[in-house]
């Protein structure tokens, strides 16, 4: 086996959101893991809950969702995850609208995207929901899916179900997966549920392929009365690990709506069924909102990138980047950023397409930002797939002022003058402080200055 002093896997990437006849919503091959968690109120109430997610140290955020069960015709309604305000409406339903008959006819299922605000480094998590009169016509369930990158790990295959189908007594799925499942290790199926309020009545007996799985029932640990259940966990390095009240094997019980199906399920399945019958014949108050499935996998990845950096000379910034072997690389993307979140295209490199030796790679940025410019890559298969690496950041203070504009400390302009590099014009200014606008080749520079007499002036950063 080859040893990297760094290595950064770029992994194969298959996004989906197809359309609601296969209830999947996002499909997703990748180095990393997922995880998901979440909270319900009491049914005729609201509340706040705390739950924790796990994320393996040193991960990027890849995709986060905080998702929503809706039954019947609800206001809108504001909630709080970590202090940051979401409003779910009719604008993010992404399930076409189905029927809950017993609790408010029209329903569905609500998802927002969260990815730019989840902290990679947090796993604790508050979700604070207002007040609703129940049961019907209200938001009920909530969770938070998030899927993390981490080039140390092996593949992981993910998958989003949102349910669309009326709620009965029976709810059959079929679910279809555009990458066989990896069955040597552990198949997780999470499932989102709610109003499942106790196990006799109105439980949901669960069957994967026809094998009785066991019955859900009765409100999650963390969840208010009728609240869930819901499939906690964590999946990465081909492992799956439980979290809160639900166990990584095969049978589901009670509050534990997790189970490892990788035995019922037939090896590189790219399809399986997953049925639910109300305990109580003829009861049709089931509410499956969300199935998500996840696999460990394995397989020849597109790219090795085994190191990326970037030096500033001069005005302009150069980087460079190696490879140690390629499979079907069409090319690289460079995108920059001043803030490490927004990023711009800013040029292209074409890819070696197939290779097994080591491969240099280089690029040149002639317009940097002011001070630090960060640096990402976009490797692109053939088919259109594509992956990020890492990000690196280059400091270049290097840029040619053309003039110079002078405010006092309050914001009043006081004089302009093209710059000559020897603050000849600051030394006629009166005592104070005074803040410098620099027009440069990199935009706006802003600096302070402090001028007495008799003394050269001296120039800050802001």
């Amino acid at each position: 086996m080859k040893t990297l002093t760094i290595l950064i896997l770029f992994a194969f990437t298959l996004i989906s959101h197809a359309g609601f006849a296969q209830l999947k919503y996002y499909e997703d091959v990748f180095t990393g893991g997922v995880t998901v968690a979440g909270y319900s109120p009491q049914f005729n109430a609201g509340g706040t809950g705390s739950f924790s997610l796990s994320i393996v140290a040193g991960s990027t955020i890849r995709t986060a969702y905080l998702i929503a069960g809706r039954h019947g015709s609800a206001a809108d309604i504001a909630v709080s995850l970590n202090g940051t305000t979401y409003t779910f409406n009719s604008s993010n339903q992404v399930s076409p609208t189905f029927q809950s008959p017993t609790y408010g006819g029209n329903s569905g299922v609500h998802l927002i995207d969260v990815t730019a605000d989840i902290n990679p480094a947090i796993n604790s998590y508050t979700l604070t929901i207002p007040f609703q009169p129940g049961p019907s016509n209200r938001y009920n369930d909530f969770v938070l899916y998030v899927a993390f990158n981490n080039v140390t790990l092996p593949l992981v295959h993910t998958t989003v179900f949102i349910n669309n189908i009326n709620f009965g007594t029976t709810i059959n799925y079929t679910l279809n997966f555009a990458s066989p499942l990896y069955t040597s290790a552990a198949v997780a199926v999470s499932m989102m549920t709610g109003f499942i309020c106790d196990d006799a009545n109105d439980g949901e007996k669960v069957k994967v392929q026809n094998y009785n799985m066991g019955t859900i029932g009765n409100n999650d640990v963390n969840s208010g009365f009728c609240g869930g259940p819901l499939g906690s966990f964590s999946y990465s390095n081909n492992t799956l690990t439980a979290l809160s009240d639900d166990a990584a094997n095969l049978n589901v019980t009670s509050s534990d709506a997790l189970s490892d199906v990788k035995t019922k399920i037939s090896s590189n399945a790219t399809t399986f069924d997953l049925d639910f019958t109300t305990s109580t014949a003829g009861n049709t108050t089931n509410a499956i909102w969300a199935v998500f499935v996840t696999s460990g996998s394995t397989g020849p990845l597109p790219v090795e990138l085994t190191q990326f950096k970037g030096v500033a000379d001069g005005s302009i910034n150069r980087l460079n980047w190696t490879t140690a072997s390629e499979t079907n690389n069409a090319s690289f993307e460079v995108e920059k950023s001043r803030d490490g979140i927004n990023f711009l295209t800013c040029g292209s490199v074409q890819g070696a397409g197939n290779s097994t030796v080591t491969q240099h790679y280089s690029f040149i940025d002639v317009n940097p930002f002011h001070e630090t410019t960060f640096y990402r890559l976009k490797q692109i298969d053939f088919d259109g797939h594509y992956e990020y690496s890492n990000m690196i950041s280059v400091k270049n203070g290097n840029y040619v002022t053309t003039s110079v504009d002078v405010y006092t400390i309050e914001g009043k302009h006081i004089t302009s003058f093209t710059d000559s590099g020897d603050n000849a014009e600051l030394k006629n200014l009166s005592r104070g402080i005074y803040v410098l606008h620099y027009h440069t080749d990199k935009g706006i520079v802003i600096k302070k200055t402090l001028c007495q007499p008799y003394q050269e002036p001296i120039v800050m950063g802001y």
